[in-house]
C-alpha cells in the first residue's frame, strides 16, 4: 500500500498577518483544515511548512490547547502531519514542547528543520 505526501505551506490553510504571525485561533482553524484535507485524500500525509511564519510568545497552555484539539481528531490525524520548523532555538523549543504534548496524547509527532533533520 503506497502513501502520498502532500506538501502545504501554512498560508494554504490560513491567512497570516503581514509579519507572518499565527495566533491560537488561527492554529485551531488550521487543525480543522487539515482534518478536511486528510479526510478528502485518504492514505495521504500532509507536511506543513512553518518555516516562513513567526510565533508570538506562545504559552504552554496554548500548546496544550492545540494538542487537545488535534487529539479530538485522532482517528484521522494520527501519524499524518509532520511539520517543517525554522532551525531557530526558540522555535525548536516550542516544537519540542508541542511534540511532548502530542506524544502524551498518543500521537507519533515529528518535526523537521531546514536541514531535513528529524527531531
Amino acid at each position: 500500500m503506497s502513501a502520498n505526501v502532500k506538501y502545504y505551506k501554512l498560508n494554504d490553510f490560513i491567512k497570516l498577518n503581514k509579519s507572518g504571525e499565527i495566533d491560537l485561533q488561527e492554529s485551531l482553524e488550521l487543525v480543522h483544515s487539515l482534518v478536511r484535507a486528510v479526510t478528502f485524500i485518504p492514505r495521504s500525509y500532509i507536511l506543513v511548512d512553518l518555516r516562513e511564519t513567526w510565533l508570538k510568545n506562545i504559552s504552554m497552555n496554548e500548546i496544550l490547547k492545540l494538542a487537545a484539539e488535534i487529539y479530538k481528531h485522532q482517528t484521522v490525524l494520527r501519524t499524518k502531519i509532520p511539520n517543517f520548523v525554522p532551525d531557530d532555538p526558540a522555535r525548536l523549543e516550542i516544537a519540542g514542547y508541542f511534540r511532548s504534548a502530542m506524544n502524551l496524547s498518543g500521537f507519533d509527532y515529528e518535526f523537521f528543520t531546514e536541514s531535513l533533520t528529524m527531531h
